[in-house]
């Protein structure tokens, strides 16, 4: 009876042990994922950030105060019978930046 309870206490151990190695070498590799996601972020931020700063604002039509700044500029330029329609467009993507006129 001794013996079992020893082999059944030192298989338990024995097993313990091998999963607590299994954990740490995983929480290693965790790590290792965390650090690499962390790199595309920052590569993603840049992506983003050039992206901003050069595109066109006709083409991404979620950038309101491009936008509104286009259209306002626009204002001058287009016939006397245009210009409410672009001042109306120019109000509209304003408004969403959270100015008004």
């Amino acid at each position: 009876m001794k013996k079992t309870i020893f082999f059944i206490i030192l298989i338990s151990i024995i097993s313990f042990n091998s999963y607590c190695q299994s954990v740490s070498n995983k929480a290693l590799d965790f790590s290792n994922k965390i650090s690499n996601s962390y790199d595309e972020t920052l590569s993603m931020i840049q992506v983003l950030q050039e992206f901003n700063s050069s595109g066109d604002p006709l083409n991404n039509y979620s950038w309101n105060r491009k936008l509104s700044d286009l259209y306002y500029s626009q204002i001058e330029l287009v016939p006397r019978n245009e210009k409410v329609k672009y001042w109306i467009k120019y109000c509209t993507q304003l408004l969403p930046t959270g100015d008004n006129q």
